[in-house]
């Protein structure tokens, strides 16, 4: 199959998307947050799709999207935001996040240095971040610092500092299963998050990662798994085994060809 991307930063971009995209047969549009740039997407001929991955931050503004390009499948990385899309007339499927096998893997030159570590954006984790510091000595990466972009939490750096990690500690927010959930498992790295809607439905949380319900069942939980390696490695194993058969974007590829095969 081929295809080409579009959009800013490619040179694609200068070319009029109705030129580049005039023999397509679909259009997947994935820029969640539109700046001005996208174009009327609903004057091409092709089957236009939309994956939402961050309806828990704009779903009003998603929905308006919808109508606005006159999608005819909306993929939604969250199960539960589906019905406000139904409600706008759109087809709609459960298109959870994945990761880029070929980009994040396993980097066994990279030694475990942290036991527990944590990459990505702070926000509203402040508190439990400084709580696993003061008792574990977490480590922490941040994508954004006084100074700027942190590009050791981004990109390739993001991929060694996961791999740093005997455990990566997360927080979903709101109902969202994040992308770190995938790429942690990815780079065969224990992950340990929080229960999600749906979470147990794309993973066995029990073999392939570990699931805390508050800062105390978190904490009880990182002691008993720093007293076993072992199965801090078998579920690590586990996991990112599941990830490459179920959750990567070539998976995901594979699921939204059936998807549109229906259209």
């Amino acid at each position: 199959m081929d295809s080409i991307v579009w959009g800013r930063g490619y040179d694609t971009f200068a070319r009029p998307i109705e030129e580049v995209a005039r023999d397509a047969d679909a259009v997947l549009l994935v820029e969640n947050y539109d700046a001005g740039w996208v174009p009327d997407l609903g004057r091409l001929r092709a089957l236009r799709v939309f994956w939402s991955i961050d309806s828990h931050v704009a779903l009003a503004a998603h929905v308006r999207m919808c109508r606005r390009q006159r999608i005819h499948l909306l993929l939604n990385a969250t199960e539960g935001y589906l019905p406000h899309f139904r409600a706008a007339g759109r087809t709609c499927a459960w298109f959870p996040n994945a990761y880029p096998a070929d980009l994040v893997t396993p980097l066994p030159e990279v030694p475990k240095r942290h036991d527990l570590g944590f990459c990505g954006n702070v926000l509203d984790r402040g508190p439990w971040l400084a709580a696993l510091q003061e008792e574990f000595g977490l480590h922490v990466l941040s994508f954004d610092t006084p100074s700027g972009r942190n590009h050791e939490a981004i990109g390739l750096g993001m991929v060694r500092a996961v791999n740093s990690f005997r455990m990566h500690w997360n927080r979903n927010l709101a109902d969202d299963i994040n992308c770190r959930t995938f790429e942690t498992l990815g780079c065969h790295t224990l992950l340990l998050t929080n229960h999600t809607p749906g979470l147990e439905r794309l993973v066995d949380c029990e073999r392939h990662l570990v699931v805390y319900r508050d800062l105390e069942d978190c904490k009880a939980r990182i002691r008993s798994l720093l007293s076993d390696p072992a199965r801090i490695e078998r579920i690590a194993a586990a996991g990112h085994a599941h990830a490459r058969a179920h959750h990567t974007y070539d998976v995901r590829a594979r699921q939204l060809l059936e998807l549109m095969s229906t259209f």
